[in-house]
């Protein structure tokens, strides 16, 4: 079972988030402010196939209940990219493998 945590100790409007497996980190993803209330996430240190998706689902939870308008996601690879296609991810610019995805907003 995968669980993911907020590291504590993350300076100011820095973010970071551990996701473990039996006690071992399998995934890590930093996040950062960025101007108009949104947030932009870069995965790191990925080792299990679930945890980019299981940590960007917990970031985003946590971003919607503090009001935040939207939240930037630069995956690792195209792979990676196309999973959060089908889960309200936008790609940026078609040359590069950011996404975004408006949050809490109708």
């Amino acid at each position: 079972m995968l669980v993911v945590k907020q590291v504590e100790g993350a300076s100011g409007e820095k973010l970071i988030y551990e996701c473990h497996e039996a006690g071992r980190c399998v995934g890590r993803l930093t996040a950062q402010m960025r101007p108009g209330g949104m947030l932009e996430a870069q995965f790191r240190e990925i080792s299990h196939p679930e945890a980019a998706r299981v940590l960007a689902a917990k970031l985003e939870r946590d971003a919607v209940a503090h009001g935040l308008a939207g939240l930037y996601l630069w995956p690792r690879h195209e792979k990676e990219r196309n999973s959060f296609l089908g889960a309200g991810y936008e790609p940026t610019d078609p040359h590069t493998l950011q996404l975004f995805k408006r949050l809490g907003v109708n």
